[in-house]
């Protein structure tokens, strides 16, 4: 997460970029391990060629949840403008992006959404709480960082005037 403090502007940028080279990773060798096993596979009935028909569809599916990793991962973009009162969030992935606008009146204000991490550690993200009860995550990856989270809070708090 990437915190840019400007005076009257608040940006929050998230990025996962080591999840998208995981899943690039996950693609290439397992579609590789696909290939392999398609170039090797000589219909016989020996057990080498029953193993080869085995291996396929699991490799086949790491590759495709690979992909899925890689395209399917929002880039996350929350700018506060506290000069005029307007919370923008942009989601983009590689095929899609939404943006999403409100006004600080339609703002409840941010919190700390937390949940048990890998090491039953917490960690923490931004959520940005609206007004007709909606909760909506401000950042696509979790961080371990509390004091980071509550420190934007805070201030975009202070921006918006709540």
């Amino acid at each position: 997460m990437r915190v840019r403090d400007v005076g009257t502007d608040l940006m929050v940028d998230d990025h996962p970029t080591l999840d998208r080279w995981v899943g690039i990773f996950n693609f290439a060798i397992a579609g590789f391990c696909v290939y392999i096993a398609y170039d090797n596979y000589r219909p016989g009935g020996e057990w080498r060629d029953m193993l080869l028909l085995l291996v396929m569809p699991f490799a086949g599916l790491i590759a495709l949840l690979g992909l899925w990793r890689a395209v399917a991962r929002p880039d996350t973009r929350l700018h506060v403008d506290g000069a005029q009162g307007v919370v923008s969030l942009v989601r983009r992935t590689v095929l899609h992006r939404t943006t999403s606008r409100w006004t600080a009146a339609e703002i409840t204000g941010f919190a700390r959404a937390q949940r048990p991490g890998r090491d039953g550690e917490l960690v923490y993200r931004l959520r940005l709480d609206l007004a007709d009860g909606t909760s909506l995550p401000a950042a696509t990856l979790w961080n371990p960082d509390r004091i980071a989270i509550d420190t934007v809070i805070a201030r975009a708090h202070v921006l918006l005037g709540k």
